[in-house]
């Protein structure tokens, strides 16, 4: 019987290509490459022509101060000189385009040797209104998530909040599983939308090159998918003979396969916020628009307040959660301790009275392999049946506590009690002699509700290159067999405890 294969929605493929130096940015501002000590533009965006009315050839090689006012450029070198700062730098400034002066929102990243500047065009009065509705608004959404009782509680009250906020016709909050698939635990969406919460995509909707560049930039905007990017010029970076990378770039463009996953799900306009817990990447904001919206500098600056604020809130309530269940496995372990002292058999005082090793490990069967003798409780597998998973143990070195939830994945033989044991806690007493206390728990056939299905998930042409999304976001079953409910970390945790008193009572036995 051959092993199940583990579906891995994820893609290689999508997730090595290298976004961050495509030479391309969105046409909604404009991007300049600046010599670090000198601030003599080196690159621009070709689009820059249509905003100084001067060709891009006699723009490069001039000093910025030639279309800003020194005590703005003063300003600027302030910025980037002083206390060493690696983070991007935001400033207003008027850029001189004949007679006529534009504002701009400017952002600032310090690279060596050089200042990558990109301007997107606002106005003073406008910001300033704008930042002041939207502070009350964000400091009322603060005080709401506070009330929050739980995680679903917080995905139902931020994506509503935000929907207000930013004017988006869709809002959801969407959260990684190990697999790196997203579902979706909240959403507030315009009535004509096709639902999407509690769905789940597959990991190459965001694959791994894209989720590791929100670790550079926090959010991703698209105020149009049919725009038509603007290039670089000159197409290298003189300053590094390379391409620029703008891994941290608000402008960077978008490649084609990804327009076309927004033209399938009907939505003009987009943008997602990183939510990291941890330093890892728990999810995403991720805004959907019928219509092309580009949100401006202040808001984008909300969304990015906000998603701190929602991750610490849902740092609080997990951590909360996992702190009293943690609480309660350490009550059971220490009373079980107590019975295995208290009896002249430590598997009896394991086994028999309560609480047993079943009530730790939440499992439905637990067996003890031990000096050559087999106990059981509960719900097990035939007697050979422990023996041969005894025997794949040994044969994996399993010499720390071994959990999984999908045991058949790994160890084919053990689909025959798939019912009574997918998944598995294995304490080693001995690997080397095959004595192990292990808890089984029973499958657990679930339905997977996907939006789409993700065996659809990249569709190739003959010619193995060019490569489209799918063009169905419906709800789709899948069934899933051969898993029992995921072991939690504070359950391994209580194992480990456990096992190191049960080796302390046989080495005082002995």
């Amino acid at each position: 019987m051959q092993p199940l294969q583990e579906k891995n929605y994820d893609s290689e493929f999508c997730g090595s290509i290298p976004l961050h130096l495509i030479n391309l940015i969105q046409p909604h501002g404009i991007l300049l490459i600046l010599d670090k000590n000198t601030f003599t533009i080196v690159q621009v965006s070709e689009n820059i022509e249509g905003v100084l009315n001067i060709p891009v050839k006699k723009i490069i090689g001039q000093p910025l101060s030639a279309f800003i006012d020194e005590s703005v450029m003063e300003a600027l070198r302030s910025k980037t000189d002083k206390w060493d700062i690696k983070d991007r730098v935001s400033i207003n400034v008027e850029l001189k385009a004949g007679e006529q002066q534009k504002m701009f929102s400017a952002t600032l990243y310090v690279k060596d040797g050089y200042v990558m500047m990109e301007l997107e065009e606002n106005t003073a009065a406008t910001a300033m209104q704008s930042f002041i509705h939207i502070y009350q608004e964000v400091k009322y959404i603060m005080a709401v998530l506070k009330e929050a009782g739980n995680t679903q509680e917080i995905g139902k009250i931020a994506t509503a909040e935000i929907k207000k906020l930013s004017g988006f016709d869709r809002v959801m909050l969407y959260q990684f599983d190990k697999d790196w698939n997203g579902i979706v635990i909240g959403e507030a969406r315009e009535p004509d939308m096709e639902p999407y919460l509690n769905l789940r995509f597959p990991a190459s909707d965001i694959p791994k090159q894209s989720r590791d560049l929100y670790f550079k930039n926090p959010y991703r905007v698209i105020p149009n998918r049919d725009f038509t990017p603007a290039r670089l010029v000159p197409v290298v970076n003189p300053m590094t003979k390379t391409f620029t990378d703008l891994s941290e770039s608000i402008l960077r463009s978008v490649p084609s396969v990804h327009v076309e996953y927004l033209r399938n799900m009907q939505v003009m306009a987009s943008m997602s916020t990183a939510i990291i817990i941890h330093n890892k990447l728990w999810g995403l904001i991720s805004c959907h628009h019928k219509t092309p919206l580009y949100p401006g500098y202040e808001m984008r600056s909300a969304f990015e307040l906000l998603a701190n604020i929602i991750s610490v809130q849902l740092t609080a309530k997990e951590s909360e959660k996992e702190l009293s269940y943690r609480s309660q496995l350490n009550m059971l372990n220490g009373k079980l301790i107590e019975l295995m002292y208290a009896s002249k058999d430590f598997i009896k005082g394991l086994m028999v009275k309560t609480p047993t090793l079943m009530n730790l490990f939440a499992a439905t069967g637990v067996s003890i392999y031990y000096e050559g003798e087999m106990h059981v409780i509960g719900n097990t597998p035939k007697t050979e049946q422990i023996r041969e998973l005894i025997k794949w143990l040994q044969i994996q070195k399993i010499d720390k506590v071994f959990a999984t939830d999908s045991l058949p994945r790994s160890f084919s033989k053990s689909q025959e009690y798939a019912g009574v044991g997918s998944g598995i806690i294995a304490l080693p007493i001995s690997y080397r002699k095959g004595e192990y206390v292990i808890g089984f728990r029973p499958e657990v056939i679930q339905t997977v509700d996907w939006g789409g299905n993700p065996n659809e998930r990249i569709q190739f042409e003959p010619d193995g290159k060019t490569y489209h999304p799918r063009n169905s976001f419906a709800a789709w079953k899948e069934t899933v067999k051969h898993t029992s409910l995921p072991w939690s970390a504070q359950e391994i945790e209580a194992a480990e405890s456990l096992r190191t008193a049960i080796l302390e009572r046989i080495l005082s036995d002995r």
